[in-house]
């Protein structure tokens, strides 16, 4: 068939928008918007609802990690993360009003990480 046939075939029958539309009881639900704590976002769509820096993937409890866990200043944080001083203070503020949920996401995290490696362990060794 030529592209001119084609083009007749797409274009020859009239597009009724009433058929696009979906019956009243079925309307979409809309994206529940952020949950915003001074430069802190909880989104369910990103990051698996996980608290993180406001338009970053970069969660808070990887935050609490490096200045607890590694011991990473709060300017070294900013610096290697190409983030300002105040998006890792907010991060932090946020964990300290929020720290069992924080610690069990951490917590939760490492586990994960155990059993990945307990799992790969005997594909590395061969």
């Amino acid at each position: 068939m030529s592209e001119l046939t084609t083009d007749r075939l797409l274009y020859s029958t009239p597009l009724s928008f009433k058929s696009l539309r979906l019956p009243k009881n079925s309307e979409p639900a809309l994206p529940k918007p952020p949950t915003t704590h001074g430069g802190v976002v909880s989104t369910p769509d990103v990051s698996g609802g996980a608290a993180r820096i406001a338009g970053r993937r970069i969660a808070v409890r990887h935050i609490v990690v490096w200045r607890n866990q590694l011991g990473m200043s709060v300017d070294a944080i900013a610096e290697e993360y190409d983030l300002s001083p105040e998006d890792v203070r907010a991060a932090l503020e946020y964990y300290y009003n929020h720290r069992a949920a924080i610690d069990a996401d951490i917590r939760e995290e490492d586990a994960l990480v155990a059993e990945v490696e307990r799992l790969a362990s005997p594909l590395v060794r061969r």
